[in-house]
């Protein structure tokens, strides 16, 4: 009987640490991409991030204009 009780506890254990596992891993599915390419692997990803004042925004935007003016 004391054999059986171990045998059912285990038992029990590994089906809780099982329910506890994390799911297979499937790029698109359950793993982020960026324009459908995988981000795994080695090394690292930089991104720059530019930031303009409101005068660079505007400048920008008047040269916009003149060009689409001149079209």
């Amino acid at each position: 009987m004391l054999l059986e009780d171990l045998g059912i506890k285990i038992k029990q254990y590994v089906n809780s640490k099982l329910q506890q596992k994390q799911d297979v891993l499937v790029s698109g599915t359950n793993i982020k991409t960026v324009n459908g390419v995988n981000l795994l692997g080695d090394g690292n990803l930089n991104l720059n991030e530019t930031y303009y004042t409101k005068t660079e925004i505007d400048s920008m935007l008047g040269d916009i204009e003149s060009l689409l003016s001149e079209l």
